[in-house]
């Protein structure tokens, strides 16, 4: 009774957070209040909220213990381009607290970070591919992501944000729901080269 009484409460909670978050979508497009600058204003009271409910409303460990915040995988045999997880050369993920890495390898086989509130922060201006196509994926629920890439791999760029700013080269865009794609010119015909996906809920996406 206890855990269905929980979950309930879980819903209630979840489905309040949704209908405030469309009434402050329904305002910006009104033209009544500005959404990003309350997002940017008010986001560390989300923290100040999940910090007290770990703290006080643990909730029971179930099923596999914690993956290490920095996995390395194999990378499995078949297509380079297929987007499966055993692909996924390097892997880390925090819940809080900030991603900051250089990746120097020149033989990056594809890799995954994620934040759910802080920074991603990837400086790849050294990494080197040695043939195929790879992926790279970076996803921040609250917080911005920053990634430098090297000047001569040919690159197709597609990213997304909620609410916040996307700067990618020469694209620059600002406001809700976001999209933006960007492919090099060379992209199409090289048989070296790296697909960069990033995705933000609220916060900045800068790719140069």
């Amino acid at each position: 009774m206890a855990k269905a009484a929980n979950r309930h409460s879980g819903s209630y909670t979840f489905g309040i957070f949704l209908i405030i978050f469309g009434i402050l979508l329904l305002l910006d497009q009104m033209d009544i209040m500005d959404f990003g600058d309350f997002i940017r204003t008010f986001w560390p009271l989300i923290l100040v909220y999940f910090g007290v409910k770990m703290i006080f409303f643990p909730r029971e460990r179930r099923g596999a213990p914690d993956m290490p915040v920095a996995e390395l995988v194999e990378e499995a045999a078949g297509e380079p381009e297929a987007e499966t997880e055993a692909e996924i050369r390097l892997v880390e993920s925090r819940v809080l607290g900030d991603i900051r890495r250089q990746i120097r390898t020149k033989t990056f086989a594809g890799g995954r970070f994620s934040v759910t509130f802080g920074d991603v922060d990837i400086d790849a201006k050294e990494m080197g591919i040695q043939s195929g196509q790879r992926t790279l994926y970076l996803s921040c629920t609250m917080g911005d992501i920053r990634l430098r890439l090297p000047e001569n791999l040919p690159c197709l760029v597609r990213a997304s944000c909620t609410a916040g700013e996307l700067n990618i080269w020469d694209i620059h865009s600002s406001g809700l729901f976001i999209q933006r794609s960007y492919k090099m010119q060379d992209f199409d015909t090289a048989t070296t080269r790296l697909i960069v996906v990033a995705k933000v809920v609220f916060g900045d996406i800068n790719i140069w």
